[in-house]
């Protein structure tokens, strides 16, 4: 039984002997020989330049990492402990006992140089805004301490500082922003969840995004390349190397990448840096114009073709550059220095970023035909009173009441007034209220309920200029 066991063991050991001499003999075929067609040494030769170009954009990025320090507040009912411990459960000094010392809260973010030699590296401010200490890593793992320069809440780009940055470093410049196509391709670079030197490939995927309500004044390119929490701050880069814009929000339902980023663009990024650099702040300027958005009913109504953006005017403050320069209520306002309007906030943007007391050029749409005026801003302030020019004195005489479109309408000395609305008809499912005064009717200025039923020749809409206290708008009601 033995001698078996041993023959075993030796034709076990022969034929494994056997396995790995063949495997040493063996060779997978040499595809180096094969040719490659044209269109396959193209691919190669755009992923050597993307992965060039990834290399030289993350001697630009950085990473930050922030900490501030956030008192909790005791979350117990002193209340509940009277009844173990008596009154003196209030006393400071057992109060003192049970207080949570104050806990350092830790961020990570992103951002890129602008400046080597001076040392200015741009961010978002909700990275660094609040911050007591700031941090920067390179992408060569040096690590320094930063301080801020300037942040800019409204725009939500702040300027930080390190000194004595290596030579090594690479600056990131701005592109023309105005230039930049839907669909061209595009690198994020940024620190996602605290992952420094992470690169993204995408395509712009659109231009003049409004506000989004992520910031107070806002015009974003969105892009579909990756990205995510920690990406904020760092830039998006064309196939130049150069930044045509900073990533900054995300929209999503999962917290993560879906595949819409929102980046502010470069034109911008550049003007609220200098400014963040020279006076540590932003002054703005402002044009002195009520503003809205311009739906599709509402441009039908102004004999607009429909295929228009822009901010429409619906009250122009008086003694302001607008009312000066010539603008007036009903034109759409579709350009500021040949850059594009696309809705409200998109103009609010351009021109409080413009420079005070400087011209302007204002492209705009007047009963559907172009023109453009020159304006000369000026400080911002608060833009319009309606309560200083328009006011009503509370003794207003019932002259006349009237059915219109499902609201009653009666005369008063700012005009006709909104009386009541019919539940479910026109006038109420377009969001008119009680005590709205009717100013304009299809573009004519009304002043008493006849005048509405004179101008209100079209039969199946008619448009409408309104003041609620101290606003003004326009509405499109349609049957």
């Amino acid at each position: 039984m033995k001698f078996f066991c041993q023959v075993d063991f030796f034709f076990v050991t022969l034929f494994l002997f056997t396995l790995n001499a063949a495997a040493r003999d063996y060779q997978f075929p040499d595809k180096s020989s094969l040719p490659l067609t044209a269109e396959v040494e193209m691919l190669q030769k755009i992923d050597k330049a993307y992965t060039d170009l990834a290399q030289q954009v993350s001697k630009g990025v950085v990473f930050i990492g922030v900490s501030k320090e956030q008192v909790v507040t005791n979350q117990f009912d002193l209340r509940l402990f009277e009844e173990f411990f008596g009154p003196g459960a209030r006393d400071p000094r057992f109060r003192q006992q049970r207080e949570i010392p104050p806990q350092k809260i830790e961020g990570v973010g992103s951002g890129f140089i602008i400046d080597k030699k001076e040392g200015y590296i741009l961010t978002n401010n909700h990275v660094v805004g609040e911050a007591d200490e700031i941090s920067v890593t390179l992408y060569n793992g040096k690590k320094f301490k930063a301080t801020v320069i300037g942040t800019d809440p409204k725009t939500d780009i702040a300027v930080i500082r390190v000194t004595n940055l290596p030579e090594e470093v690479e600056n990131i410049y701005f592109a023309e922003s105005e230039k930049v196509k839907v669909g061209q391709m595009v690198l994020a670079v940024g620190a996602p969840h605290g992952l420094a030197q992470t690169v993204t490939r995408g395509t712009v995927s659109a231009k003049n995004r409004g506000s989004m309500e992520i910031t107070a004044q806002g015009d974003f390119i969105q892009t579909d390349a990756a990205i995510n929490p920690g990406n904020s701050g760092g830039p998006l880069v064309d196939s130049r190397g150069e930044a045509i814009g900073m990533s900054t929000a995300i929209i999503s339902r999962t917290g993560g990448s879906q595949g819409i980023g929102l980046a502010i663009p470069a034109h911008i990024l550049k003007n609220v840096a200098e400014k963040l650099i020279r006076f540590g702040k932003v002054s703005r300027s402002m044009l002195g114009v009520v503003i809205q958005n311009l739906s599709e009913d509402l441009a039908q109504d102004l004999g607009l073709k429909g295929e228009e953006k822009g901010a429409l005017v619906v009250q122009v403050a008086p003694g302001s550059p607008a009312q000066k320069g010539g603008i007036s209520h009903g034109d759409l306002i579709v350009a500021v220095d040949k850059h594009q309007v696309s809705d409200a906030s998109g103009l609010s943007y351009l021109i409080s970023l413009s420079p005070v007391d400087r011209d302007v050029v204002i492209s705009l749409l007047r009963q559907g035909q172009k023109k453009e005026v020159k304006i000369r801003l000026e400080s911002s302030e608060p833009l319009l009173s309606a309560s200083s020019t328009a006011k009503e004195n509370g003794s207003s005489r019932r002259k006349k009441d009237e059915d219109f479109w499902g609201m009653k309408l009666v005369n008063s000395k700012m005009g006709p007034k909104v009386t009541s609305l019919i539940l479910g008809e026109v006038a109420e499912r377009s969001g008119l209220k009680e005590g709205d005064i009717v100013l304009e009717v299809n573009q004519k200025s009304v002043k008493s309920v006849k005048d509405v039923f004179k101008y209100d020749t079209k039969k199946e809409r008619v448009l409408l200029r309104i003041l609620r206290q101290d606003h003004y708008f326009y509405v499109s009601l349609r049957k």
